[in-house]
């Protein structure tokens, strides 16, 4: 999902060998992890959302334990 700006994608991966948050700028091409948990999305539709200010991603997660 875009952020409001336009700037950034934000959307889910595995390629750190569990489901995550990852963000790719597109003014730089940078790519990084920004979540630390597990996330889980049930469903296809349940995107990765931003705050109105571009500055934070929302999802669900998996419980600790």
């Amino acid at each position: 999902m875009w952020s409001p700006d336009g700037k950034k994608l934000a959307f889910y991966s595995d390629r750190s060998g569990q489901m995550s948050v990852w963000v790719w700028e597109q003014a730089t091409g940078r790519l990084r992890q920004v979540s630390a948990v597990i996330a889980r999305p049930h469903f296809w539709f349940e995107l990765v959302r931003w705050t109105p200010d571009s500055r934070k991603v929302l999802c669900k997660v998996l419980q600790k334990g």
